[in-house]
């Protein structure tokens, strides 16, 4: 597969469909405009080139990644895991003001304690992983998340800059034999695709 990801003027397109002014809390827009078009136009991007149908994700907060991968695949359901640790309240605020196009089933639960993610349905075609970004904490994700997706699907991991969570990505990759392409965006992502890339 070949990954090509359009020009970055496009994203602004794509940025206007998230609708940060819109949508989020004030206190939260002036960091959402800071990012959009670093690190937003990017989730919209990945969603459109891997076109999934089922999107999960570990660690949602008020879940403007969701909203940008869900609106670039057009994906028909998202199912997102989230402590509420660090925004109480979120999930019912994701709820409320219905951010998440399509099918949303939203999971209060914190990760670290499963041993596997606390979900009846199919697997993922792509998950993204942004939940504990402590070394064991991602690890642990990555490894619960690695399980609930497809034989051909996906798993996007977000903050590689931050030194834990980098080594996990590395620890990860060493111990399935599975390498990740990695994304240039302003918080740099580690894409995994399960199989290999060919």
């Amino acid at each position: 597969m070949n990954l090509v990801f359009e020009s970055p003027p496009v994203f602004q397109r794509d940025i206007d469909l998230l609708g940060v002014e819109n949508i989020w809390p004030q206190d939260l827009q002036t960091d959402l405009k800071q990012l959009q078009s670093q690190v937003f136009g990017w989730y919209f991007q990945i969603g459109k080139m891997l076109a999934p149908n089922r999107i999960g994700e570990i660690g949602v907060r008020f879940s403007y990644s969701a909203r940008a991968m869900m609106l670039g695949s057009g994906a028909d359901s998202y199912t997102g895991f989230d402590s509420e640790e660090y925004h109480p309240g979120c999930l019912d605020w994701i709820k409320e003001n219905k951010t998440i196009p399509g099918k949303v089933t939203l999971i209060k639960c914190n990760t670290q304690h499963a041993a596997h993610l606390p979900f009846d349905e199919h697997l993922f075609d792509l998950l993204h992983v942004d939940g504990d970004h402590t070394f064991q904490g991602a690890l642990h994700d990555m490894q619960i998340g690695w399980e609930a997706i497809f034989q051909d699907g996906y798993m996007l991991v977000d903050d590689l800059f931050i030194p834990d969570v980098g080594n996990a990505i590395r620890d990860f990759a060493q111990i399935t034999k599975q390498f990740p392409v990695i994304i240039p965006s302003a918080k740099p992502l580690a894409l995994f695709k399960k199989g290999g890339w060919e």
